[in-house]
Formats: C-alpha cells, sequence, structure tokens
C-alpha cells in the first residue's frame, strides 16, 4: 500500500498536480509512522512534502519539513507497536 501512494504521489507531482498529492503522502506519512512503524518510509514520505511545498510555493514550511528529517524528529521507535506489549505476545 505503501509503494502504490509513493508512485501516486510521483506521478501526481511529475504531472505538475503537487497540490493534489498532498493528501496521498500526508496518508502515507500517518500510516508509516503508526501501522508500520517504518523510520525509512515516515522519511520518504516528508521528503516529498518537502518537494510539494517547494512546488507549490510554501518555502518556509518545506524548510520546517525538512529541518524534521535532517534531525531525525518525531520518528517511530522500531518495534513500538502496541500489539507487541499485549501480555502473550
Amino acid at each position: 500500500m505503501l509503494h502504490s501512494l509513493q508512485v501516486l504521489t510521483q506521478t501526481l507531482i511529475d504531472m505538475d498536480k503537487s497540490r493534489l498529492a498532498f493528501p496521498i503522502v500526508s496518508i502515507m506519512e500517518y500510516v508509516a509512522a503508526n501501522v508500520s512503524k517504518s523510520a525509512v518510509l515516515v522519511t520518504k514520505a516528508r521528503i516529498w512534502k518537502t518537494i510539494i511545498c517547494l512546488n507549490t510555493g510554501y518555502i518556509n514550511e518545506a524548510l520546517q519539513i525538512f529541518r524534521r528529517v535532517l534531525d531525525s524528529k518525531d520518528l517511530p521507535a522500531f518495534g513500538t507497536s502496541r500489539y507487541s506489549l499485549q501480555k502473550g505476545i
């Protein structure tokens, strides 16, 4: 699913429809952070968000998002799924 969201995001950006790609990449970031707990995919989603912000003229927002990427802030910790904390699992 996350790969499909990446491909759709790239396609929309290539078609100069960056504004339409922003909600898709936001879904990608949410699923990567809260469901799959993948720091790599969260980082990829944030880089896509940075590109989209630059394409649509939101330079300050792009800088803020890219700073979070560079500082590795708000990334999911590996193996912290709520399901792994249940007894017997």
